[in-house]
């Protein structure tokens, strides 16, 4: 079912030294890939093929927004209490950009992961690392990329940058494309058909979903 999708025969490349329990019978689907890929446009269209699957707010220092879309879906705490929880290991992955932190709340991700839900984070490398070394049993890495020229025409489609940091970028995505073989699969998201890499998406969780029902 999933041959044109480029899977990874490495399982547990990243964070391999770490061997907890599983936590839970649920899946962590985290998805990662460089900016303007084109992942929150995949995921949304993902999602309705989604089954079993539960929502966590992310915890952020950053200031609430008027009127933004996502809001709800975000746990606003300062930057000290974000410190306390990490020293308490009360978060499962978190990274710090553009002078703010961000990360996953584990209580709130490993209940879910108890009830036998999946849980999908979109999260970059460094969460990728964290989550996979925290849950080597229930982590399932999928990489999103395309032709680094396809992210430089969105990027400079989009024109919010100037061109020192469209170049900043780019030198950014590069690095980040040689984290793809740690992931456990990779997906292309072809220009103008995101829909093709949703369906894969999704093929990806629907067959991991079955292992986990073969398992209980």
């Amino acid at each position: 079912m999933l041959s044109e999708v480029e899977q990874k025969r490495n399982p547990d490349s990243i964070g391999a030294k770490s061997r907890p329990v599983a936590s839970g019978k649920g899946k962590i689907f985290v998805i990662s890939g460089p900016s303007g890929v084109g992942k929150g446009t995949v995921i949304n269209l993902a999602k309705p093929g989604l089954k079993n699957f539960g929502q966590i707010a992310t915890l952020t220092t950053r200031g609430r927004r008027k009127g933004g879309r996502r809001e709800r879906d975000r746990i606003f705490v300062s930057e000290a209490k974000f410190k306390d929880m990490i020293k308490k290991d009360q978060v499962a992955e978190y990274d710090f950009h553009h002078g703010e932190y961000y990360g996953t709340p584990k209580k709130d991700l490993e209940k879910l992961l108890n009830k036998g839900k999946n849980v999908l984070l979109e999260i970059d490398v460094n969460g990728a690392r964290r989550i996979k070394k925290k849950y080597p049993q229930n982590a399932i890495l999928v990489f999103i990329w395309a032709p680094i020229e396809n992210i430089e025409k969105r990027l400079r489609k989009r024109k919010q940058n100037t061109e020192a940091e469209i170049q900043e970028r780019l030198k950014r995505i590069e690095k980040e494309f040689r984290t793809k073989k740690f992931y456990n699969f990779a997906i292309e998201n072809r220009q103008g058909k995101p829909k093709e890499a949703a369906k894969k998406l999704v093929e990806i969780c629907q067959d991991k979903e079955q292992d986990m029902l073969l398992d209980l």
